[in-house]
C-alpha cells in the first residue's frame, strides 16, 4: 500500500511537471508571436520612412528611430523572458524524467514485493 501510495504521488508529480511545460510552450509561444508581430511593426516602420520625402522623412525618422529603440528594447527583454522560461521548461522536462524514472523504480520494487508475497502463500 505505501509503494502504491508513492507511485501514485510520483505520478501526480509527474503529471503536474507536464501541465506545468504545456503552460510554459503555450506562454511560449505567445512571446514568439509577439516578438514576430514587434519584427513585422519594425519592418512596416522601416518601409514608411523610405516612402516619405527627405525633409518630412527627417522629422519622421527621428520619431520612428525612438519608437525602434523602444521596440528593441522591449524585444530583447521578450527574448530574456523567451529564455528564461526555457530554462524553466528544461528543468521541468528533467524533473518529468526524475518522476517517470522514479515511477519504474516504484513499479519493479511493487512488483518483486507481490513476487516474493505470493511465494509466501
Amino acid at each position: 500500500a505505501e509503494t502504491l501510495a508513492r507511485m501514485q504521488r510520483a505520478e501526480e508529480s509527474q503529471k503536474r511537471a507536464l501541465e506545468g511545460l504545456t503552460g510554459l510552450k503555450s506562454e511560449l509561444e505567445e512571446k514568439k508571436n509577439h516578438v514576430l508581430s514587434l519584427q513585422e511593426q519594425m519592418q512596416q516602420q522601416k518601409e514608411l520612412l523610405d516612402a516619405h520625402e527627405e525633409g518630412a522623412a527627417e522629422v519622421q525618422l527621428k520619431e520612428t528611430l525612438a519608437s525602434k529603440e523602444a521596440l528593441v528594447a522591449e524585444l530583447e527583454e521578450r527574448k530574456a523572458s523567451a529564455a528564461v522560461a526555457a530554462e524553466s521548461q528544461a528543468e521541468l522536462a528533467r524533473k518529468v524524467a526524475e518522476s517517470a524514472n522514479e515511477v519504474a523504480a516504484l513499479r519493479q520494487e511493487l512488483a518483486t514485493a507481490e513476487d516474493a508475497l505470493s511465494s509466501c502463500q
